[in-house]
């Protein structure tokens, strides 16, 4: 083990080192130990959807349970829904710069920390297989693009989301610990199981948003929220639904909160605190029901819809 001093501001956790860039919103995970990734498998499909048919990879052969694989999804390959039929795979990191994968199988992928781990730069791909993170995870959705979780992460880490694309957490069974932060872009969360343990929080930073989507989430993760959100309405957002949420919240700055449709409410039952206010927008109710007093110091502007 190689050891490393770091400046003001890094954080160790778990064996990483997170160095956060502030109003920037960089995230950079450096590894305490560093393993050798193997060679790039990449996918191109030409035979069937199966993992395990070496004719359907282009380059790097068939990934294996013995090596920590790198595994790329090109637009250019022939089929976009694929099969890993060879097991609990360890990956450093899957790129996925085609559009409209969907990545199945039943077996856990354990994702090994690495700079980017899941780097997603096409639209509407999505990974069904259960995954499992081993440390603190970084993932990409670029600008324009989007990535769908749809089957349960667990591990006792959380990740990091950066970029501006969307990010949707849509299984119902996560079950993972360990802080998420929302560096950029839209993280979308369809259930109330969809940030894992709560004992950890949730980070929203200036500029990205949180938007719960659904029939109603009922939750008590802690949310650390700050700024007007990735399109001005809201760091926190609601599209669909009546949701509560029961932890606490803390405004580090003037916050938005939006209840985009009038019909829907977003309850906060827990006590909110911090320098910053809350600026209301969207046409639905934001209602503050908490038996305890909130201690939040920034002023609040009601742009639309009600707060109570």
């Amino acid at each position: 083990m190689r050891m490393t001093q770091f400046g003001i501001g890094s954080t160790v956790s778990r064996g990483n080192v997170r160095l956060r860039g502030g109003a920037f919103g960089v995230l950079l995970v450096l590894l305490s130990i560093v393993s050798t990734p193997a060679a790039t498998h990449t996918w191109s499909g030409a035979v069937n959807g199966l993992f395990s048919n070496a004719g359907n990879w282009s380059a790097g052969g068939v990934p294996t349970l013995a090596e920590t694989n790198t595994l790329s999804f090109p637009g250019s390959a022939t089929r976009f829904t694929v099969t890993n039929d060879i097991g609990a795979l360890k990956v450093h990191a899957i790129a996925l710069t085609g559009s409209n994968y969907i990545v199945r199988g039943a077996s856990t992928i354990t994702v090994v920390p690495n700079l980017i781990n899941i780097n997603c730069q096409g639209s509407s791909n999505t990974i069904e297989s259960p995954l499992n993170f081993s440390g603190y995870i970084s993932i990409v959705a670029g600008t324009g693009d989007s990535l769908i979780l749809a089957g349960a992460v667990t591990g006792a880490n959380g990740f990091g989301k950066t970029s501006d694309g969307d990010l949707i957490m849509r299984s119902t069974a996560n079950s993972f610990s360990g802080e998420v932060d929302v560096f950029a872009g839209r993280m979308i969360v369809e259930h109330s199981s969809g940030l894992g343990g709560v004992a950890d929080g949730t980070i929203v930073s200036s500029g990205a948003t949180l938007e719960l989507r659904g029939a109603g989430m009922n939750s008590s993760e802690p949310l650390t929220l700050t700024g007007l959100g990735d399109d001005g309405l809201g760091a926190l957002q609601t599209t669909t639904g009546n949701h509560t949420l029961s932890g606490p919240i803390t405004l580090t700055a003037e916050t938005g909160i939006g209840v985009n449709v009038a019909a829907n409410s977003l309850t906060l039952s827990g006590v909110v605190s911090g320098a910053g206010g809350i600026r209301k927008f969207g046409d639905g109710n934001l209602l503050l029901t908490g038996a305890a007093n909130n201690t939040f110091t920034g002023a609040s502007f009601v742009n639309k819809g009600t707060l109570t």
